[in-house]
């Protein structure tokens, strides 16, 4: 009876030995945090921008990032700055910014799927609260943090402190010169170390919602190709930078030129003037001018002073005087002439006198 009960607690065991118990659950993945955010303070509102992590937090990929939140709370001016837990209260949820997940099979879309993919740049738009200006405005307190599923949080970017009451102010003295090849917008410089951004305007004022001109410029000039006859109207905002935080001040009353052209093409050198029979030749170097319309021949008599237009703009870089008197005397210079009619001055003057019979 005791071998027999040895034996099967032995057939026990072994079955026990080389049973498999329940597979552990895989590990939550969890998202990484918004490592780059930009929050940029302009007018009426705070723009926040940053590239959608393209891994998880443990540096796997395919990410599994499904949203970015967006927290925000205010405090006044000079109070103690919250604590990110403070922050991540449910009830200052700002907003969040849909993943598209590139994991999923393809279906036929509705429409244009325009939520960012991992690896794309993204950009939320707060507008509640923000257009407080004055000494007594709050200050505003970002946090950004992945999530995965319902709750799955990630590592929290921030807190990020953009106050209301500080921006710098409008820049003064603004001045538009240009020359045939570029407009130049100039301004006094608001403070030591200020950097701009220079915005398109009309006469009227400065649309905030424009795309600025210009990334940050570090001095007070900003120029671009001349295009004559079209009306250009520019404005300009200092900035004010703190890391990541960027706050733009109110823009300046906008500056208005409509370029023209009145700016000639060089002048034509290495004129020669050959006597032949009963005619002069007349060769001369090329000149570049992007509107250039031809080169104008001159010719006067005995000594030179007058020198009266013979031709129309053509674009030969020769021409053959036969409209002359054998034994005569005549001076000779070329000009270039632009699609606007500006003359370059006239190329030094050459002489030749027609043979006679």
């Amino acid at each position: 009876m005791a071998r027999a009960v040895a034996a099967s607690g032995l057939i026990l065991l072994a079955c026990a030995c080389g049973r498999k118990g329940s597979p552990l659950p895989p590990l939550p993945f969890a998202p990484a945090r918004v490592a780059d955010p930009q929050i940029h303070r302009i007018a009426d509102r705070v723009e926040l921008r940053f590239t959608v992590p393209s891994a998880n937090a443990d540096g796997t990929t395919p990410s599994v990032l499904d949203r970015v939140e967006i927290y925000a709370t205010s405090t006044a001016s000079g109070a103690p700055a919250p604590t990110v837990n403070q922050i991540l209260d449910p009830s200052h949820l700002k907003g969040r910014v849909e993943i598209r997940d590139e994991r999923a099979p393809a279906t036929p879309p509705a429409g244009p799927d325009q939520r960012p993919a991992p690896g794309d740049v993204a950009t939320f738009v707060d507008r509640a609260g923000t257009d407080r200006h004055g000494l007594d405005a709050p200050v505003l307190h970002y946090v950004l943090v992945g999530i995965v599923g319902r709750a799955r949080k990630g590592p929290p970017s921030g807190p990020f402190a953009v106050p209301l009451a500080t921006e710098p102010p409008a820049p003064s003295g603004l001045t538009i010169v240009y020359d045939e090849e570029r407009l130049t917008l100039t301004w006094q410089p608001t403070a030591r170390d200020g950097r701009y951004r220079v915005y398109e305007a009309t006469a009227e004022g400065t649309d905030s919602e424009r795309a600025p001109l210009s990334a940050l410029l570090d001095t007070p000039a900003f120029g671009e190709p001349v295009t004559f006859g079209a009306p250009r109207c520019l404005s300009v905002r200092a900035v004010q930078e703190g890391g990541p935080v960027l706050i733009e001040g109110p823009a300046a009353p906008p500056r208005c030129a409509t370029p023209v052209d009145t700016f000639p093409p060089p002048t034509p050198g290495a004129l020669v003037a050959l006597p032949g029979d009963g005619a002069v030749e007349l060769i001369w170097d090329a000149v570049s001018a992007k509107d250039l319309a031809g080169y104008v021949v001159l010719r006067g008599e005995g000594s030179g002073e007058k020198l009266l237009r013979l031709t129309k703009p053509m674009p030969d870089l020769h021409y053959t005087d036969r409209d002359v008197t054998r034994g005569t005397t005549y001076w000779y210079a070329v000009a270039a002439e632009d699609a606007r009619g500006n003359a370059s001055a006239p190329s030094a003057k050459q002489s030749a006198t027609v043979r006679k019979p």
